[in-house]
């Protein structure tokens, strides 16, 4: 967005993959906030020509702040918790602040972040959702931060945000469980398509809420006492 002013303007839980320096760029922009975006340039060489090996290189990509040649100027902006190829550039202090992001750098530190990023031949098939032991787990900040990720999984699932578009979320298993109210069982423990739940003893009214790994509801169901 080169030609502001854009004023109030939320950009986030965006994933951006570009072949160039603007994974996402504001020229002009007043009291906007980007944050939670994961901004890639997959390419390691992108020259501007591309029949001259020696002109310069295009990206990787960046997020940046910076201002019009006329008009007002940028102020009052936000850039938290991004996962950025290049890096984030805020061109004056009083354009704003530059808080919990997280540069990607090298092609070779994607895949210490990323489940899968092993064929850069198709960088449309990477998963990207973060993998364990990134630094990117537990490190953003929470303030005006989205309250969901790109997957719409709640924010946070660990001790803190995430940094990127998606919030990491730890592999569970699921357990038989019983209470003195109501003895139940659950199998096959654990189910890939279909799943069993038996009530051997029923006696009130009671709520099933199943829901699959990234914390989305699968199935919600009611039953009554003697059904």
């Amino acid at each position: 967005c080169f030609d502001g002013v854009f004023l109030n303007w939320f950009i986030e839980n965006n994933i951006v993959m570009t072949d160039h320096w603007h994974g996402i760029s504001m020229y002009g922009a007043v009291d906007c906030r980007i944050s939670n975006n994961t901004v890639m340039d997959p390419y390691l060489i992108t020259p501007v020509d591309p029949f001259d090996n020696n002109s310069a290189n295009i990206g990787p990509a960046w997020i940046r702040i910076d201002k019009k040649s006329t008009g007002p100027a940028s102020t009052g902006n936000v850039v938290k918790n991004n996962l950025v190829a290049n890096n984030v550039f805020i061109t004056a202090p009083s354009m704003g602040i530059a808080s919990n992001n997280l540069v990607l750098g090298a092609l070779s530190n994607f895949s210490t972040h990323f489940v899968d990023v092993s064929d850069f031949r198709f960088p449309g098939n990477f998963d990207l959702h973060l993998k364990p032991g990134s630094t990117a787990i537990d490190a953003g900040d929470s303030i005006n931060a989205p309250l969901v990720d790109y997957d719409g999984v709640p924010r946070p699932q660990g001790m803190a945000f995430d940094i990127g578009a998606y919030e990491y979320v730890p592999a569970t298993s699921i357990t038989e469980n019983k209470e003195e109210t109501i003895d139940w069982t659950l199998s096959p423990n654990p189910c890939q398509d279909k799943l069993s739940i038996i009530l051997n003893t029923f006696e009130y009214n009671a709520q099933f809420r199943i829901y699959d790994a990234l914390g989305r509801l699968v199935l919600a169901s009611d039953i009554t006492s003697g059904s």
